[in-house]
């Protein structure tokens, strides 16, 4: 009897140490996924008045604030 007790004792052992270790490892492979690909950079870009802030993609995939004045319409019978 105290060797069945054992063997289960045993047994729920090892069942927890690979769950830890499964769940170490996901951990780590969670973490390399984050550091590989970093989160951008937030940059903030104000534009005198009366300039406006336009997007303008670049050649890598990435983005950069550029400022520009703004066009107005002309109105007719003006």
């Amino acid at each position: 009897m105290n060797s069945a007790l054992s063997g289960i004792v045993s047994l729920a052992s090892m069942a927890m140490s690979m769950f830890s270790m499964g769940s170490a490892t996901y951990n780590q492979v969670a973490q390399a996924r984050a550091m590989a690909r970093p989160t951008p950079a937030i940059v903030q870009r104000y534009c005198p008045p009366p300039s406006v802030g336009q997007a303008q993609q670049l050649s890598d995939g990435s983005y950069q604030i550029i400022c520009v004045e703004p066009q107005y319409a002309r109105q007719p019978n003006q």
